[in-house]
């Protein structure tokens, strides 16, 4: 299963980890890269129903403050609000318990946050010379790199050492 869209051309796939194999051995026959992944589960598959029960179980129990600034959740790469009668603390719930089987849409998050809702608010998305400006706060530039991918015209500042 693709659990992570990060950005055109780099797709993550989680599952069984003789699927995932497989569709390393496939993804090569076809002339594409594949490398695998040192994690510790099939995280954003099916796989993790049973631990996402548990984390429904623990959110219920869990108090959520109000949120003071937009979060764009991964699973539906728009930010949280009220929606059809759910409190805003209803719908963090449910997105992060979502999360552990869903996948994670950054390519599509990084573009709703340049097309101008927030930041600048006149970048456009695609556009040369647009005022959007991110900073990567995390060691390393793995999010510069994606975001190249993903929009060119964005500047990413990358602080990899407390010094940057």
């Amino acid at each position: 299963m693709c659990a992570n869209f990060n950005a055109p051309g780099q797709v993550v796939l989680s599952g069984h980890r003789t699927a995932c194999v497989r569709a390393g051995a496939v993804a090569e026959e076809m002339g594409l890269r594949g490398s695998q992944l040192a994690v510790a589960g099939a995280f954003h598959s099916p796989i993790m129903a049973p631990a996402a029960a548990r984390l429904k179980a623990a959110l219920e129990k869990t108090a959520i403050g109000h949120l003071r600034a937009t979060v764009v959740g991964n699973v539906t790469a728009k930010p949280h609000v009220e929606q059809l009668g759910l409190t805003i603390e209803k719908v963090i719930r449910q997105r992060l318990v979502e999360q552990l089987t869903s996948p994670v849409r950054w390519a599509d998050s990084c573009r709703w946050m340049a097309a101008g809702v927030w930041g600048s608010g006149t970048y456009v998305a695609g556009q040369s010379g647009g005022g959007a400006e991110y900073h990567e706060l995390a060691p390393g530039t793995t999010l510069k790199g994606l975001m190249r991918r993903i929009d060119k015209a964005i500047k990413v500042t990358s602080h990899d050492s407390p010094n940057d």
